[in-house]
């Protein structure tokens, strides 16, 4: 879906970002499915996700003016669109403490080497939900969405060892969440 969004032409998106509706018409009828899928793998919830992505054009519109024709169209959406959505996550968290907003896909040809360890589809985005923000973005984008850390690092405005480091800690995380729930013992939620 993001090579739709990286085929519209230099042309249009110029024309976008001076205000045009038309060509706004056009970034939105060729991306926000994209966005859509983006948002639902974090929230995890259609609705929500609609919401989500409704609210994300219309910061692209206001924010237009600010794309860099140096990175990839889809990259600079991506990034407008996880920001906007791990600030409503974190909203909610503050609004339910017992309830994570995060739910992720379960995509277990994506899962990473735990996925042998699970033993229902749902207990991957139960034990998701149990991570840092932070770091559970980092490692579904890595995972599940096959991003490079440099396109991670690039998306999210971070350095290349914050990624890793964030990675590398999430995985830890979900280890000890995999444990715990092992052992019978219920999944924190973080805050």
């Amino acid at each position: 879906m993001a090579n739709k969004v990286d085929g519209l032409s230099t042309t249009v998106i110029s024309t976008f970002q001076s205000g045009d509706t038309m060509a706004f018409k056009q970034v939105y009828d060729l991306s926000f499915e994209y966005l859509f899928h983006v948002i639902l793998k974090m929230v995890h919830h259609r609705e929500d996700a609609q919401d989500l992505a409704h609210d994300v054009f219309v910061k692209i519109y206001e924010k237009r003016a600010h794309f860099n024709h140096s990175c990839l169209f889809s990259t600079w959406l991506y990034r407008i669109a996880t920001n906007h959505t791990l600030n409503f996550l974190t909203q909610q968290q503050g609004r339910r403490k017992k309830e994570s907003a995060i739910y992720f896909w379960n995509n277990p040809s994506g899962a990473g080497d735990w996925e042998h360890e699970l033993d229902d589809d749902g207990q991957l985005s139960e034990l998701l939900m149990g991570i840092k923000p932070e770091y559970r973005i980092c490692l579904v984008m890595h995972e599940l969405d096959d991003l490079s850390y440099d396109t991670i690092a690039d998306t999210l405005d971070i350095s290349l060892g914050t990624v890793k480091s964030r990675i590398n800690r999430a995985k830890t995380q979900l280890k000890d969440l995999l444990a715990a729930a092992k052992a019978g013992q219920t999944t924190p939620v973080s805050g």
